[in-house]
């Protein structure tokens, strides 16, 4: 029997230990433990980061790290709260180098210094990775409504777009619901479903790499030339009118 340490335990000894603090457990335990400080109450927060979706894939991993924890410091100082240190669950393909890692974790290092925290715990797994790379032209997130969200892939690309609201995946649920809730479908967000924008040439490398991986995609519509708006027609192909475009946090 070997003594060595299973690959996903050296890489954690090896680039993630040296940036645990107290409480951390010094990274050997599936928990943290943390003790607020006298009279302060704890505040949580947590923020994911995609490749592909929240960074490019070829993004230097030093800048991935400090952006991976800086989204999350802000939301703490949004609540006006001081940081003790941060929770980190890392997913890469089996292939991402050691190299990788390396970057990854100098970069962290220099923002726990810069904002006085240090890593507490977290899980490290590794994925498939993305479908799309290569192959997408634009792509999304869809929190904020379908309707919304393509108007700012439209704005960014100067395109306009069209939406056949019958082609729109739905869940047997809100299939059940019927026509009246079909504009809160297209608008009310909180979809967490990505939105991609393919080139006709592509569209094929897009479903056989979906269907390697056994993802679903489907084709809801099509960009044309001209002002860059977002058009929904119904199953007869005739413009729905919709009274508003998406989720509005003000």
């Amino acid at each position: 029997m070997s003594d060595s340490l299973p690959p996903e335990f050296a890489l954690i000894g090896k680039y993630f230990r040296p940036l645990a603090g107290p409480g951390s457990l010094d990274l050997r335990d599936d928990a943290a433990l943390i003790t607020p400080p006298p009279g302060r109450d704890l505040v949580l927060t947590a923020d994911a980061m995609v490749g592909g979706v929240h960074f490019l894939v070829d993004d230097p991993p030093d800048l991935i790290g400090r952006k991976l924890l800086r989204v999350n410091l802000s939301d703490l100082a949004a609540k006006g709260a001081t940081p003790l240190g941060y929770l980190l669950t890392v997913s890469t393909p089996r292939d991402t180098p050691e190299s990788w890692f390396a970057g990854f974790a100098t970069g962290l290092a220099q923002d726990q210094a810069a904002f006085n925290v240090t890593l507490l715990g977290g899980d490290t797994t590794s994925t498939p990775g993305p479908v799309i790379g290569g192959i997408a032209s634009a792509g999304m997130d869809v929190s904020d409504g379908l309707v919304q969200d393509l108007g700012h892939i439209c704005r960014a690309s100067g395109l306009r777009a069209v939406i056949e609201a019958a082609q729109v995946p739905l869940s047997p649920a809100a299939r059940g619901a019927g026509a009246a809730w079909l504009e809160t479908c297209l608008t009310g967000g909180d979809d967490y479903e990505l939105l991609l924008a393919v080139p006709p040439a592509r569209e094929t490398a897009l479903l056989a790499a979906a269907a390697a991986r056994g993802m679903a995609v489907t084709r809801i519509g099509a960009f044309h030339s001209g002002p860059p708006q977002v058009m929904v027609r119904d199953a007869s192909g005739q413009p729905l009118a919709l009274t508003k475009g998406g989720w509005s946090h003000f």
